[in-house]
């Protein structure tokens, strides 16, 4: 069975996500990093630094198990950018409208990532699950994917998402950037 978990860093409570932070794995393998990289009840930025820096070290996502992607969001800039466009203002398109195509395209641009790795294990995207928690509820009802409560797999994301967005990209996560792209694609699907 696999497990998988989603989250987003930068300053969600002011609507700016800087990076997605996707974890996909089997039980056996989720469970195991989920051990390796506790305590969970304290987020990363509470921990002493040499406590952070043990938990990058078991951040590894190089084996058939376990994979680890990050998106490039630049949330805030890109929306701002497509709120300014003049094709935008004419229409007077509402905002939750804009939120929700930047939440598709995202996922869009994910997808075949995701297939490969669950092909790979034999699994459907119809039987896909995610934990996460309410902030990144929108990206996976875009991805048409089920989403869970958090736990041990959203646990390990919230950790992928934290670094990047703090520290940089962990060597073992595949790096997504697309985010140059994405304006012009809203602004298509949106007029």
């Amino acid at each position: 069975m696999l497990l998988a978990g989603m989250d987003v860093s930068g300053e969600p409570k002011k609507d700016n996500y800087n990076y997605l932070a996707i974890v996909i794995g089997t039980e056996a393998k989720i469970d195991y990093l989920y051990s390796r990289t506790g305590p969970h009840s304290i987020h990363m930025s509470g921990l002493a630094e040499y406590e952070q820096k043990r938990i990058i070290k078991e951040l590894v996502f190089d084996c058939k198990e376990i994979v680890s992607f990050c998106v490039k969001l630049d949330r805030d800039q890109i929306i701002k950018s497509v709120v300014g466009s003049g094709r935008i203002k004419r229409k007077k398109i509402p905002h939750r409208n804009i939120l929700r195509t930047f939440n598709h395209i995202i996922m869009q641009g994910i997808r075949n990532d995701i297939d490969s790795f669950l092909l790979a294990h034999n699994e459907t995207i119809t039987k896909f699950s995610i934990e996460c928690e309410g902030d990144c509820k929108p990206f996976a009802d875009a991805g048409h994917f089920k989403s869970l409560l958090k736990n041990k797999a959203h646990a390990i994301s919230d950790r992928v998402a934290w670094c990047n967005n703090k520290i940089g990209l962990i060597d073992t996560v595949q790096e997504i950037n697309f985010a140059k792209d994405i304006p012009e694609k809203m602004i298509r699907t949106l007029t």
